[in-house]
């Protein structure tokens, strides 16, 4: 029923084996465009921290379109700020896994006027300070990008001062989990994650309306912990478990 021909089947597997090339090569072009653009962005920044008008030269590598006087402002201090720096060490870095580059305060939201591709990492000296920052794509070319002020909510209250303390006893050191929900003032919930940072403690400092609810869980199943929280300053909770006891929940009674 079925017959077999050299020449088609070689002919079959050839414009496989060509599929499979070019598949390949396609797939490759975006990382070599990448690279290429990460390459000419370093060079632009080196250039900006060599030549005579540093400010100038590092403002220009700020996409500062769509952004208000005031915020632009900020930016002139900030170039001026890394202007004052020597020329740093230059490495590309990916976004964190967590990485949310949105920011919202007393009903604004506060975004990047370019899509976060990767982060910029700027070492001066071997001991020196490294600061991060995100770089985005216009027009084919990466530069910095500005940040734009957007009113969501003219209602809001005025956003307060938030803090989440989890504190673990044991040895050695606790492992705990967990998250907790922040409202915003865009009327949105944000979820913080809580992890210990390996001593067994973690204090989170941040600027919200309340917070919704919280569940922290001890990994470990021994010693003991507690978790507070506050609002302006104000305990608003707080609670310690020992083990066997795991969980501790939070829930906003608003």
């Amino acid at each position: 029923m079925f017959s077999t021909n050299c020449r088609s089947c070689n002919l079959v597997s050839l414009l496989i084996y060509c599929f499979i090339l070019l598949s390949l090569f396609i797939h490759s072009l975006p990382v070599f465009a990448d690279e290429a653009k990460q390459s000419e962005f370093k060079n632009k920044i080196i250039s900006a921290f060599k030549t005579a008008d540093k400010e100038s030269a590092i403002l220009s590598l700020f996409y500062l379109e769509e952004m208000d006087d005031k915020t632009r402002e900020i930016y002139k201090k900030l170039a001026k700020r890394l202007g004052k720096k020597e020329l740093p060490q230059i490495t590309f870095a990916k976004l964190p896994p967590d990485f949310n580059p949105l920011y919202v305060l007393d009903g604004y939201e506060y975004k990047p006027n370019l899509k976060p591709l990767g982060q910029v990492a700027l070492k001066h000296g071997e001991q020196g300070s490294e600061t991060k920052i995100t770089y985005g794509e216009k027009d084919g070319k990466f530069y910095f990008p500005g940040v734009i002020k957007i009113l969501v909510n003219a209602d809001a209250k005025p956003d307060k001062t938030l803090q989440i303390i989890v504190i673990g006893i044991a040895h050695p050191p606790l492992i705990f989990s967990g998250y907790c929900d922040i409202m915003q003032s865009n009327n949105k919930i944000r979820r913080m994650e809580v992890e210990d940072s390996g001593n067994g403690n973690q204090t989170v400092l941040l600027r919200g309306q309340y917070i919704e609810e919280c569940e922290v869980i001890n990994d470990s199943q021994t010693g003991s912990i507690s978790l507070r929280l506050l609002e302006d300053d104000q305990s608003i909770f707080e609670y310690k478990i020992e083990s066997p006891e795991t969980k501790i929940i939070y829930k906003n009674k608003k």
